[in-house]
């Protein structure tokens, strides 16, 4: 579950860049960074999680609505700067932003 629009993220991210000093302006290019990442690793990462830490067992498939496509899980990026906000190498922001999203919608 996608619960807010793109259009929203950008809204809230004042349509530009959230990495710091960026200053790319054109909002044709803004792109939705995941912090956790999308792929497979990211997702089991997120399944896992949830399964140690909450006793809560989701598929890949409720982990990718519910927790990757979180809007608590996106930012407002340009091409350029998409993979820095990356946050799988560290787990304790990992570990923020899953239960976040956790504490909000269970």
């Amino acid at each position: 579950m996608i619960d807010e629009t793109r259009e929203f993220i950008y809204c809230r991210d004042n349509w530009q860049c959230q990495y710091e000093g960026c200053k790319s302006v054109p909002v044709d290019i803004l792109q939705l960074a995941h912090r956790i990442s999308k792929g497979l690793v990211g997702q089991k990462y997120v399944q896992r999680y949830l399964l140690e830490k909450y006793d809560l067992y989701l598929t890949l498939k409720q982990v990718k609505e519910q927790f990757i496509h979180n809007s608590l899980n996106m930012v407002t990026s340009c091409p350029k700067h998409n993979d820095y906000f990356n946050v799988l190498f560290n787990p304790e922001e990992a570990n923020k932003i899953i239960d976040a999203i956790y504490a909000k919608n269970f």
